[in-house]
């Protein structure tokens, strides 16, 4: 009983309502349906009913009186009905006066008193007592303007409040609306700054953000002690800072300024074991270059995401984790999913559960496999609201695209992520990743092409932040990637230079580690490289084992590129270890003719002109001198087709979609 008491002293009481025109409206017609309610058809109350519950609720702005007798209008035909609609069409001009109004509103008690042999409640009826009580706190002056104002209503003209909230001055008598009670002079939390909080947060205005962050969260929930909510304050501003990689602020904001030691405080004063938590999980989340980040473990009140996101952690090669410890840690967020949505009643319990998809589809694709990554990224796309600021849908696109990307698509690839429905509502910081997803697919296809120069452009108009340049360049300056990629970075550096002594180590470093960690995308490459480099050394029956052993992984085409240049090894090793036998060269060039068509697809023509160069000396030793001769001209036809794309240093697609991510940029920042 003293818990009742408790929550019943904790509960906040209803801001102050003031009776608007609409509010009358609603009430006529309900005095008009309930006196005689078993008269009307089934279908036609139906209507009824729903008309007023849209009403009532007030989710959306109330609609004129012409709308609302549209709507009756559009009902089941009845008889009653048309009497009814006839009634209330009329009704208003026998309310045309304050004395009149005043009337009509103290028939209302009747349709909402208690009876002692009816415990039942109604919406309407709560609405009528709302209305009722409402009235009678109102002033002679506001009585005589809610009169005016509801005949404007009826008549269609615009008010001059607009509905906006009304604000008594508390020293003046005379121009009060309402005489209010001491519960409605109290101030209560009001929605007002959360709105504003959230469109700041949106559009990147951060000042705005703090400011209003903390007034929403500092107001008066309730009448007990400590009835603001500090803590989601201080929770909220270290969550803006770290979706907007600012992790040095969101540190200070936690450790140097001790907001992290008060929200936990004032969390555990409050009694808020949810927001602690978040506050340690938040801690967990922020990169700290002295330690390893700290996995959290399952307790009663962390959230299934915070598990969820152990698998980042554990899928940086610098921490050294296999892909198996990954699966670990999505089998255990989605059991705690399930106890997650009975324990804590969310209305946005249903769209996290798409989030172990989105991830399954990041680790499937690190394993090597591809096709499970694109079920995964197809059932997040396929459930999640289209055109929503779901993050799960916007990376399941994202990856989808810049895979597109990756097998020559570069087009489709660019025409799914500037579809209006990926972008319409995208926070700054989702918007900022968009970005940069578009500038990687331009600079892929920049890069592969060989044009040096529009790439040199590309960088003048990159997105901000660290977009890892070395993906497309050797000899550029870029912070180190991983374990594996600096690895083969640097054999395939060493390559370009005619270097492959130098190149041993960092291949077998690259080949114990992405087996290890079980990255076969990487692996595979790896081995491609090995045996490449088998070849170089003289040791081509082993290259040609090596590339035999891992064609069937590579040979169906998930990664055209890894193919492209599996085959391509793979022919020379044919034709290195069989001393150029006529045999060995027919054998030979089918593995050529799949590897430049892939290369040619990629658009990647050095390679291509590479590989018709070989595939024309294959013809002429096997004297097929037709073939050899389109060889050769293709061979001829594709360098000129390089020498052209390099030398552009401007390119009137690439400008116009650049043109047209700004533009999208200063549209959501001015939202």
């Amino acid at each position: 009983m003293d818990k009742l008491d408790k929550d019943a002293v904790r509960k906040p009481p209803n801001r102050p309502h003031i009776l608007k025109p609409h509010h009358i409206v609603v009430c006529t017609i309900i005095t008009l349906i309930y006196p005689n309610s078993k008269i009307h058809t089934p279908s036609s109350m139906l209507h009824m009913l729903r008309l007023l519950l849209n009403e009532i609720s007030e989710v959306a702005e109330p609609k004129p009186w012409k709308q609302i007798m549209k709507e009756m209008s559009t009902g089941p035909k009845s008889p009653e009905g048309e009497k009814l609609i006839n009634a209330f069409k009329t009704k208003h001009l026998d309310l045309y006066s304050p004395e009149k109004l005043g009337g009509y509103i103290h028939t209302l008690p009747p349709l909402f008193l208690d009876k002692p042999d009816d415990n039942r409640r109604s919406i309407f009826g709560y609405f009528l007592r709302r209305c009722f009580l409402s009235y009678a706190k109102l002033s002679w002056g506001g009585i005589s303007q809610l009169s005016r104002d509801y005949n404007a209503w009826c008549k269609g003209e615009r008010l001059q409040q607009d509905y906006k909230e009304i604000v008594d001055d508390p020293l003046s008598l005379s121009n009060r609306v309402s005489f209010r009670t001491e519960g409605d002079n109290a101030s209560w939390a009001k929605p007002d700054s959360y709105d504003i909080w959230q469109r700041a947060h949106a559009t990147g205005e951060e000042i705005l953000a703090t400011e209003h962050a903390r007034k929403y969260f500092e107001q008066r929930f309730h009448a007990g002690n400590d009835s603001g909510l500090r803590q989601n304050a201080l929770l909220n501003l270290v969550r803006m800072h770290y979706l907007r990689n600012e992790y040095d602020a969101a540190r200070k904001l936690f450790i140097h300024n001790q907001i992290l030691l008060e929200a936990v405080q004032v969390s555990r004063n409050a009694g808020d074991k949810v927001v602690l938590q978040h506050c340690t999980t938040m801690l967990n989340r922020l990169p700290d270059p002295e330690r390893r980040p700290p996995l959290n473990e399952i307790q009663p009140h962390i959230h299934p995401l915070e598990i969820l996101f152990d698998v980042k952690k554990l899928m940086e090669i610098e921490n050294e984790q296999p892909l198996s410890a990954s699966f670990v840690k999505i089998i255990e967020a989605m059991g705690l999913y399930d106890r997650w949505t009975e324990t804590h009643p969310d209305a946005d319990n249903e769209s996290l559960q798409w989030a172990q998809h989105a991830v399954q589809a990041v680790v499937w694709h690190a394993a090597g496999c591809d096709r499970l990554a694109d079920i995964e990224e197809s059932i997040v796309i396929a459930f999640t609201e289209q055109g929503s600021s779901d993050n799960n849908r916007l990376t399941s696109i994202l990856n989808k695209a810049y895979k597109q990307a990756r097998q020559g698509l570069y087009r489709e690839a660019l025409a799914a992520l500037l579809e209006p429905n990926v972008w319409r509502r995208l926070t700054l910081t989702d918007y900022n990743i968009w970005a940069e997803e578009i500038w990687h697919i331009l600079a892929l296809r920049a890069t592969r092409r060989g044009q040096d120069r529009l790439f040199d452009t590309l960088k003048a108009r990159k997105p901000p932040g660290d977009l890892k340049l070395r993906h497309y360049t050797l000899y550029g300056k870029s912070p180190d990637f991983s374990k594996i990629d600096d690895a083969l970075h640097e054999v395939i550096r060493m390559k370009d230079c005619d270097q492959p002594t130098s190149s041993l180590q960092p291949l077998l470093t690259a080949l114990w580690y992405s087996e290890f960690l079980l990255r076969l995308n990487l692996y595979r490459t790896s081995v491609i490289l090995l045996a490449d480099m088998g070849i170089e050394f003289g040791l081509t029956n082993r290259s040609r084992k090596i590339i035999d052993d891992i064609l069937p992984q590579i040979i169906n085409g998930d990664d055209l590129e890894q193919r492209a240049l599996a085959c391509f090894v793979l022919a020379r090793g044919i034709i290195a270890s069989c001393n150029k036998s006529p045999e060995a060269l027919r054998h030979a060039i089918p593995y050529l003719h799949r590897a430049h068509e892939d290369f040619e697809l990629l658009e990647m023509y050095r390679a291509a002109a590479d590989v018709e160069y070989l595939l024309a000396v294959c013809y002429h030793n096997v004297h097929l001198n037709g073939p050899r001769d389109e060889a050769a001209l293709k061979h001829k036809a594709t360098l000129e087709k390089r020498a052209t794309l390099e030398a552009i240093e401007f390119d009137d697609e690439t400008s116009q979609v650049l043109d047209i991510v700004e533009e999208v940029g200063v549209k959501l920042a001015s939202r």
